[in-house]
């Protein structure tokens, strides 16, 4: 999904709407299995189990950057691995923030500027 939005001619338009688009989702369909999960971390099954999803998950992640950073729509500049880390903690990050406190967490209020966040991030160096 996210190889498509740099395509665009406006990718921070694009992810901009993907971005809330997925805020939506959680909205929908609160992702408060995943938080429950992350919560036992400290069993040792817990523990491995997450590392290993979230670490092909970067990984994954990450070649899609280092493939639109061949085609040009990301900057050389950019670490593809730092990039692909920093855009999942954010995402993350804000949903966290809105399932621990959604009245003080507006992830429509917040959508833009996650979005924006991210392009800084990845094409404007």
């Amino acid at each position: 999904m996210v190889e498509q939005v740099f395509e665009q001619p406006d990718p921070e338009k694009a992810l901009k709407a993907m971005v809330k688009h997925e805020f939506q989702r959680c909205v929908d369909d609160p992702p408060t299995l995943l938080y429950e999960f992350v919560s036992r971390r400290r069993d040792g099954r817990v523990k491995q189990q997450l590392d290993g999803s979230f670490a092909m998950l970067f990984t994954g992640t990450e070649e899609v950057m280092r493939a639109l950073q061949k085609r040009g729509k990301v900057s050389e500049q950019v670490d593809a691995r730092q990039a692909a880390i920093t855009l999942h903690a954010l995402m993350n990050g804000t949903i966290l923030m809105w399932a621990v406190a959604p009245e003080s967490v507006s992830l429509f209020d917040l959508a833009d500027t996650v979005a924006t966040t991210m392009v800084n991030t990845m094409i404007k160096q």
